[in-house]
């Protein structure tokens, strides 16, 4: 058979086999071949895990005509093409690419897919992976220092300035997020990390993109972009936050909250209305809890024509994770930030031509050698304290830095700079 993305047409073939249950992370681990990905969907029990890349696109990919049997394009992008510094060196603008080994999981089955380009399918590319596993053995890192991209006084200055401008109604919103950098004395397993967000983060999505050796971004994010079946889009609105010991009910009567929430709503509303004659919402405003803190929740289904490329970026990024309007806001943010967003808050997933899973990368962190560097937001509207952003940022860091307490040690003093 034959695929044709992106105008390119690839002779293609695959093998698919069903095999014993996986410890996915654990089996990730274990594995030589990268890129290396782990997905696992937050609302459905299916993983998916990819190894290997057999063709790259360097655009958001689109398949020209319907291929015979469904293939995935793995991939990401960042928050904002035009940014790029060393700290997201490996990670380009855009990148989606055809794995050459793919396993999807279900409670009643595992598939293994091997995946070939331009060469005939054998068996013998299964030669490549590693069954036989041995358990992953801890290897606890000692924390040795930390240091915020932004000082908590720059953050009150940023948000004043944020504030000045909703005021002035040059924005409605803005979505201003923080870098906070863990130094440890060796690498981190991003797969013992995984690991462990699988027993704990259960709604969530999960997600690690292991581009290279002692690189990999990881997360799990409580946040779709959207899920599309065929034509059928499933678009996640979620914003406000509240302390997960607080009152649900009083997060749905927050001003400020359901404001923020409110914008995020009113721009899918929009947004959708140039892609689809019609949509709705799933019911009432709810409340999805996380691990740590709970949102403001609601999902909006509609039908349209439109390919994956057309819809990522008439939706990217929403007023959940860049601002309102969107322009405005995104430039203020540039000014307020000094750090790269990279990956983060950006769609990342998979794409095929019957479906797609687009999450947004946020609750997530950046491992480079022996540095992770974590990001956490906070959505500023009219009547925002500087306070307790900060904490909110905190509390979204919390998300994951508490899955670390059983792999992480210290010993000794933290140096904080």
């Amino acid at each position: 058979m034959r695929l044709k993305i992106n105008g390119t047409t690839f002779s293609y073939e695959s093998i698919e086999m069903e095999i014993d249950p996986l410890n996915l992370p654990q089996w990730l681990g274990h594995q030589s071949i990268f890129p290396k990905v782990y997905i696992k969907d937050r609302d459905r029990p299916v993983e998916r895990a990819a190894l290997g890349n057999l063709i790259s696109f360097f655009e958001l990919p689109i398949f020209d005509e319907p291929p015979k049997k469904d293939v995935r394009l793995y991939g990401g992008m960042h928050f904002r093409p035009s940014q790029h510094d060393t700290l997201w060196s490996g990670f380009p603008p855009c990148l989606f690419w055809l794995p050459s080994h793919e396993i999807i999981q279900t409670p009643e089955k595992t598939i293994l897919i091997l995946h070939f380009i331009h060469e005939p399918a054998t068996l013998d590319a299964k030669q490549a992976l590693h069954f036989h596993l041995e358990p992953l053995h801890s290897r606890l890192s000692s924390l040795e220092r930390m240091e915020d991209a932004l000082a908590q006084e720059q953050w009150h200055e940023d948000i004043a300035f944020l504030l000045k401008n909703i005021e002035s109604k040059t924005i409605s919103k803005a979505v201003l997020a923080r870098a906070t950098t863990f130094q440890f004395d060796q690498p981190p397993s991003v797969w013992e990390i995984m690991a462990l967000l699988k027993e704990k983060a259960l709604r969530a999505s999960l997600f690690s993109f292991h581009l290279m050796p002692h690189v990999a971004f990881f997360g799990a994010t409580p946040e779709k972009l959207y899920q599309r079946h065929k034509s059928r889009i499933q678009i996640d609105a979620l914003a406000g936050t509240y302390p997960l010991h607080c009152s649900a009910q009083d997060l749905l009567n927050d001003a400020k909250e359901t404001s923020e929430f409110g914008w995020v709503k009113q721009f899918i509303e929009t947004t959708v209305k140039h892609l689809s004659s019609h949509g709705r919402w799933q019911g009432e405003d709810r409340i999805m809890a996380t691990s740590t803190v709970q949102h403001l929740y609601n999902q909006f289904e509609a039908m349209t024509d439109r390919n994956d490329r057309e819809l990522i970026s008439a939706l990217h990024p929403t007023p959940a994770t860049g601002g309102v309007p969107k322009e405005a806001a995104l430039e203020l943010i540039s000014a307020c930030e000094d750090f790269d967003r990279g990956w983060y808050a950006a769609p990342l997933g998979w794409i095929s031509y019957e479906e797609s899973q687009l999450l947004v990368g946020i609750r997530s962190g950046l491992l480079r050698g022996n540095t992770m560097t974590l990001f956490s937001g906070a959505g500023i509207v009219k009547g925002s304290i500087a306070e307790k952003e900060w904490n909110e940022t905190e509390r979204k860091m919390h998300t994951l830095l508490s899955i670390f307490n059983p792999f992480v040690c210290t010993s000794g003093p933290i140096t904080t700079a």
